[in-house]
């Protein structure tokens, strides 16, 4: 289930943000195709893009950080790259790099409805972790 895999790529996210990923640190290891739906419309490794797009620029807006996919900045090149294979993702604090990419980070959020509807599934997941609600 897509929703799954976009809960596991998030908590990868907040460990590489904390730089206690045991992949790297800083850095996590994303599997793009966790992110690709059962029914995709159109390429599904650019839906998997798109997505992890999507998934990336929330987490940079809510946790104020921003980042990088293979060593290129978090940017819309990724609404039309083919993710059909790992890739890591460095999570920056820095403040002089996050001021490098405010305007690639501060882009908006939902590309689309169903983007729109996973964050919504993936917010409400994590407040139920977190015994919120």
């Amino acid at each position: 289930m897509i929703e799954t895999g976009a809960i596991h790529i998030w908590a990868g996210f907040e460990h590489a943000m904390n730089n206690v990923h045991p992949y790297g640190g800083d850095i996590t290891e994303v599997y793009p195709q966790h992110l690709v739906p059962d029914k995709p419309i159109g390429d599904p490794w650019i839906q998997a893009g798109k997505t992890l797009y999507a998934l990336l620029k929330q987490f940079c807006l809510v946790n104020d950080v921003c980042a990088s996919v293979d060593g290129r900045q978090l940017g819309e090149w990724m609404n039309e790259y083919r993710f059909f294979h790992k890739c890591d993702i460095r999570i920056y604090k820095n403040e002089s790099i996050y001021n490098e990419t405010t305007e690639a980070v501060l882009l908006p959020i939902f590309q689309s409805r169903e983007s729109e509807k996973l964050f919504r599934k993936i917010e409400n997941a994590i407040h139920r972790d977190k015994g919120e609600e």
